[in-house]
């Protein structure tokens, strides 16, 4: 048995026969279908005639119609001045999206995104692997922001518990030859575990076949390289990157709507990561399917943030209406924002993903950025250590896990701020709300 709700068919047909008896209506007919779930509006419609004295007429009455032929068969004949009015009108239907339609993570393989729940130990496991005393590497395509550093805070966290050493750590500075020659460095040590975030799937992936071939662990954060299949690495650690666009895509929707705006751009990523591109396509689902009101002006892609600026601008210049832009991730962002400021349309809302420093202090002030989905990179990072962990007990890995991310605005950025850093805000961001009028109160 389940809980089941219905409506009050037989009090909604009750009212409704009511409310034409005292329009002054005697001759009312009855038509419905044969099958019914509950099967009462009859009832209703008689009580009310009824409770009226009106007279029950059969041959108004047909409960049990099966198609759409025979409700004009009943109207043909006791309506009969309708048959040469009849029309076929089709009414537009609107697209009502609910929470309840949330998106599926997929992996590069399209398998669905598992959660850090299925990843926790027990004490015993937890016992047993601080006694092999495993070691780790860690291979960055660039660090120095926030979010890398958050991984390894997390990662950090897990690992000192269960007494695995981290022995060296490498930052690509987004240079994917660069990161070949780390990864080979770093093969020499011998660890028991790799934890890389490639730089360009096509140009490391003999790089990392060499490392899958060696024995060592792999675990890939949010790409896998040309080649390699489940398998031959333990696990994809990413977020949910279909809800991250979402996030994004809901946050310049509705941003746009509040305003009144009606055009917009896109500045994507365009290199081959499915990662960006699951984001930035169900973002463009959003926007299309969703907000049909807006103006999708036109659309660049670019492959490194040292493209953006010029190409910000080219696009402002091609289409001077746009009102608000989506961009990938705050990087390319803040790019944006210096090629607007110079063009002097700091009137632009941006909409983008990741919460870093810069874009939180920007959307303090009242900036140009408007809303953005942060991820937590330092719950990725202990998802990250705990597939390691399980790893080295030979113990069953899903082959992608999705970590959820957080909806952003000036609204809620302080509450955010500590989600996603772990610490209270800093006094330079309180200090910035105080630069916004409009957001003073968000401080206290």
């Amino acid at each position: 048995m389940a809980d089941m709700i219905y409506t009050d068919t037989m009090d909604g047909a009750y009212k409704a026969a009511r409310h034409l008896i005292k329009k002054g209506h005697e001759r009312i007919g009855f038509l419905g279908r044969s099958r019914e779930r509950t099967p009462h509006r009859l009832d209703g419609f008689k009580k009310a005639l009824q409770e009226y004295g009106i007279p029950e007429v059969p041959e108004y009455i047909h409960p049990y119609l099966q198609k759409e032929q025979d409700v004009f068969d009943v109207l043909d004949r006791n309506v009969p001045a309708c048959k040469d009015i009849y029309q076929t009108v089709t009414l537009p239907t609107k697209l009502a999206v609910r929470s309840s339609t949330c998106g599926i993570g997929r992996g590069p393989f399209g398998e669905k995104a598992a959660s850090m729940n299925d990843l926790m130990l027990s004490e015993k496991e937890r016992q047993s692997i601080r006694s092999k005393k495993a070691t780790a590497v860690i291979s960055f395509h660039y660090a120095g922001k926030a979010w890398m550093e958050l991984h390894l805070k997390g990662i950090r966290n897990i690992f000192d518990s269960l007494g695995i050493s981290i022995i060296g750590t490498t930052d690509a500075h987004f240079d994917p030859r660069l990161q070949c020659r780390q990864l080979e460095s770093l093969r020499m040590l011998e660890p028991d575990i790799l934890i890389a975030m490639p730089t360009d799937n096509k140009i490391t992936a003999d790089a990392f076949r060499r490392i899958a071939d060696s024995g060592i662990r792999l675990i890939l954060i949010s790409n896998v390289p040309d080649g390699l299949h489940p398998g031959d690495y333990v696990t994809c650690v990413s977020i949910n990157e279909h809800s991250h666009g979402q996030n994004m895509g809901h946050g310049l929707g509705e941003y746009m709507s509040q305003h009144n705006l009606k055009h917009y751009g896109m500045i994507v990523h365009g290199a081959d990561f499915y990662a960006t591109a699951q984001r930035d396509n169900a973002a463009k689902q959003v926007l299309g399917e969703e907000c049909p009101s807006l103006h999708l002006c036109g659309s660049v892609r670019f492959g490194k943030e040292d493209e953006v600026y010029q190409k910000a601008g080219d696009l402002i210049r091609r289409y001077p209406e746009i009102e608000a832009l989506y961009i990938s991730w705050d990087g390319p962002a803040m790019e944006v924002i210096a090629a607007l400021t110079e063009l002097g349309r700091t009137d632009i809302a941006i909409v983008t993903s990741d919460l870093d420093y810069a874009d939180a202090v920007n959307m303090a002030r009242g900036g140009m950025i408007k809303a953005l989905s942060a991820q937590c990179p330092y719950e990725q990072g202990q998802a990250i250590a705990l597939a390691a962990a399980r790893s080295i007990l030979n113990k069953e890995v899903p082959s992608f896990i999705g970590i959820e991310s957080i909806s952003v605005t000036s609204d809620n950025l302080l509450k955010s701020w500590k989600k996603v850093f772990k610490e209270e805000p800093r006094q330079e961001l309180l200090e910035a709300f105080k630069e916004n009028p409009n957001y003073v109160s968000a401080v206290h």
